[in-house]
């Protein structure tokens, strides 16, 4: 009998059949990057919390060293997609679940984990305090990656920047994609999604850092700043030569830039062994190496 899915997969797969799944994935370096961190981790025998999974491939990525992994998200359209990639693949100890990391219940009865992932989400809560509040006692570490403001001493500073644009906090962004937004049509119609210019703040890395500490995690690794992870001098001076250039060529600038960081959180240092996400021992899965980066 032929097995039912329940959602599309995602384009670019090489299933065990050795067929690649149709269509082509919008190329982004960003996610890439994510990815050879996620190949990169050493999680032999441990359980990963994955949340904001979305299509569900950095908790698959993760699931060839890991002993199990959950991956959680808000869009029961992304969650189907998922659970199509897997059973498609044929991998068994991933498990997708649809939750919303702002119900401050969701992480009530789930059990211990020794890696909880989070990336891209920091910036799109609107209280960042109360959920690392909530998913701590689940979590020996964490891996955070977040849009933060580019400042001198951004890694120490403990504050968080809020975007001039509009005048209210949104949280679903819905005014933002009702006006047309970033990507106009697309960005009306993905009604569900929580991205663009929310209306939450970006936090710096000094002031996760500082809320991470007093939740008990006090070894901390900043792993780098945007695509290529860099270094905190560097993405402060491209960012601001960038301004100062605009600026000398008369073109507005409204806000203070923006950059991704990525950093680890663990109770006990050694926790979380990290190759070099860029070197040559860190590969895509076979299932992934058809696709268009």
């Amino acid at each position: 009998m032929e097995k039912q899915l329940s959602g599309e997969p995602l384009s670019g797969l090489r299933l065990p059949t050795g067929e690649i799944t149709t269509g082509d994935r919008p190329a982004r370096t960003l996610r890439k990057r994510n990815a050879r961190i996620a190949r990169a981790l050493n999680l032999a025998g441990k359980r990963v919390l994955d949340i904001g999974c979305a299509e569900g491939l950095h908790s698959l990525y993760m699931s060839e060293s890991a002993k199990e992994v959950v991956g959680i998200d808000h869009r029961q359209s992304v969650i189907d997609r998922a659970e199509a990639n897997r059973q498609l693949l044929g991998i068994s100890n991933v498990t997708f679940k649809c939750g919303d990391v702002r119900d401050r219940e969701l992480f009530g009865g789930i059990e211990r984990f020794d890696l909880v992932v989070a990336w891209g989400l920091l910036h799109r809560v609107a209280d960042v305090f109360s959920f690392l509040q909530s998913v701590g006692p689940v979590a020996d570490a964490f891996s955070l990656e977040w849009r933060t403001p580019v400042l001198p001493f951004m890694s120490r500073l403990s504050l968080a920047y809020h975007s001039p644009i509009g005048d209210a906090l949104d949280p679903m962004n819905l005014e933002f994609r009702k006006n047309g937004g970033e990507g106009g049509e697309r960005a009306i119609a993905d009604s569900e999604k929580i991205e663009g210019y929310t209306g939450f703040w970006e936090p710096t890395p000094g002031a996760v850092r500082t809320i991470c500490r007093r939740l008990g995690f006090h070894h901390i690794r900043l792993l780098g700043y945007g695509e290529n992870l860099k270094s905190e001098f560097r993405t402060v001076a491209r960012a601001w030569t960038g301004q100062a250039i605009r600026k000398l060529a008369g073109k507005a600038v409204h806000q203070i830039p923006l950059a991704r960081v990525h950093m680890v959180f663990e109770k006990e240092p050694g926790m979380i062994e990290l190759r070099d996400p860029f070197g040559s021992d860190v590969k895509l899965p076979e299932w992934e190496q058809a696709a268009r980066f």
